[in-house]
């Protein structure tokens, strides 16, 4: 069983700070290595980045992933609120929009079958999907909340079954765009545009329906609310205005739901209260908060002060995020980001950005013994790690490649945005290896493949660290520079 050991996190403050390693020689039998940081590569990565919308088949999601003159690294992540027809049962059309379905309590198996389908293709072209359901593109009516209810209890099995083509999932449902305003149906016989809205029923019937995301929808599944705000966002569900910020990665924890609930902004940086996400600067602290640990994203547009080089990019550091963006809107915002020269720092650093300094361990092993590995990991990213990520040590030699397991999840190891932190784990040494052989050590943060699927093999999802050098795109491994001689 392996075990760990954190130091406490430092926060750095700087985009690259000076790092000090100590001059000191590794105790006897250990052995380390250093890294020298890639601060100028821009690179892909799982569940972080440029977001774009496209059509749901393989072909769509592949040329996403390969990329376009907008971003040519590509793009992990394809948001699945898209345009198109409402889904009626025929293949190819929007599963994802249930206008058709406003009046109907049961959804159809056609439904699920195409969701099933849309998942599948993801995973074939090595991208995820950010999910939202929506009853109507811009206008029109959404449902009863009764009804909305109804359709994410039966949505969750299909949903939870394919987790590991998910990113992230926005709370959607309610209002124009699934964006939590301007509903017309959700409290029957009120309509949400002539009405206080933002006072009673609606507050219930909202955290209603969030609560029926949280208690149905897998809890490695974040849930990105449109707001914080007391009267119809994440303040609303806990204690009103008065609501608790969750201890550090409480979403291990089933009676901290809030721990999973994070942020998608569709206004991001656009003016002191981004076009009514906020209402008060309290409000932002409660973004600042969750954006430490869940998952995050967003838009924006409007050319504003805000948006300006010189104030986005200490805005996206005390948001915590975003983790994945939209590319194509806001592109004017976006083109002054290049003009003015922070884009490029933008998209290195949005979501995690993880730079291993230092290796250490042992400079022999026994087949089947026990070793142990230190890390220095830093953090230079906007956003976290927040979906389940094991770490492996590869050994790669006669007989291998060897794999030990070093952690299960390393979220709580993993550092938070501009941290640091040297975490020490003892792990069992593969009974498979060779007496008198040398094996060289590799890294690998990989899928977890929760469900199954082969994402954990697959190198298109394993982690790149920033460390100069290192990178195997092949086989999603970070060569360590470091070997271990095997003993009888």
């Amino acid at each position: 069983m392996a075990r760990f050991l954190i130091t406490p996190r430092t926060r750095h403050r700087g985009l690259y700070p000076a790092l000090v390693i100590p001059s000191a020689l590794p105790p006897q039998g250990t052995q380390s290595n250093s890294f020298t940081e890639d601060t100028t590569s821009d690179f892909m990565n799982p569940e972080r980045g440029w977001m774009i919308r496209e059509g749901h088949t393989t072909s769509a999601f592949a040329n996403a992933r390969d990329g376009d003159t907008d971003n040519p690294v590509g793009y992990s992540v394809v948001w699945a609120q898209t345009y198109g027809t409402a889904w009626n049962g025929t293949p190819g059309q929007n599963p994802f929009r249930l206008d058709n379905y406003r009046d109907t309590d049961t959804l159809p198996q056609s439904l699920h079958t195409e969701l099933g389908t849309v998942f599948a293709n993801a995973r074939t072209a090595g991208i995820k999907l950010k999910v939202r359901f929506m009853y109507n593109y811009h206008e029109g009516d959404d449902a009863p909340m009764a009804r909305m209810v109804t359709h994410i209890e039966q949505l969750a099995p299909t949903i939870n079954a394919n987790r590991d083509a998910i990113a992230s999932m926005d709370a959607g449902f309610i209002g124009h765009w699934g964006e939590w305003h301007a509903s017309t149906r959700l409290v029957e016989g009120m309509d949400g545009e002539g009405n206080p809205w933002w006072l009673e029923p609606w507050i219930t019937a909202r955290n209603t329906v969030l609560s029926t995301l949280l208690n149905n929808i897998h809890p490695n599944i974040h849930i990105g609310m449109r707001y914080p705000r007391g009267d119809m966002g994440i303040r609303a569900y806990y204690t009103g205005d008065t609501w608790q910020m969750p201890l550090p990665h409480r979403w291990q924890e089933a009676t901290y739901p809030q721990g999973r609930v994070g942020w998608y902004n569709d206004s991001f940086a656009n003016s002191w209260d981004d076009t009514g996400t906020y209402q008060y600067e309290s409000d932002k602290a409660v973004f600042q908060w969750v954006g430490q640990y869940a998952a995050t994203s967003g838009e924006t547009w409007g050319l504003s002060s805000y948006n300006e080089c010189g104030n986005v990019i200490p805005y996206c550091e005390s948001q915590g995020g975003p983790d994945h963006f939209f590319r194509k809107h806001g592109t004017d915002v976006i083109n002054r980001w290049k003009t003015h020269g922070c884009y490029d720092e933008f998209s290195r650093r949005m979501g995690y950005r993880l730079w291993l300094s230092k290796a250490e361990t042992n400079t022999g092993v026994s087949p089947g013994g026990s070793m142990s590995l230190k890390l220095w990991l830093f953090n230079r990213g906007f956003g976290k790690v927040y979906n389940p990520r094991p770490i492996d040590l590869v050994f790669v030699g006669a007989g291998g490649p060897f794999t030990a397991r070093v952690t299960a999840d390393a979220r709580l190891q993993l550092p938070r945005a501009g941290y640091v932190v040297t975490p020490t784990w003892n792990l069992a040494v593969p009974a498979g290896l060779q007496a008198g052989q040398s094996y060289a050590l590799h890294l690998r943060l990989p899928d977890p493949d929760v469900c199954g699927n082969g994402l954990a093999a697959d190198a298109r999802y394993c982690v790149r660290l920033a460390s100069a050098g290192t990178w195997d795109g092949d086989t999603g491994r970070h060569d360590l520079g470091l070997s271990v001689t095997v003993s009888s």
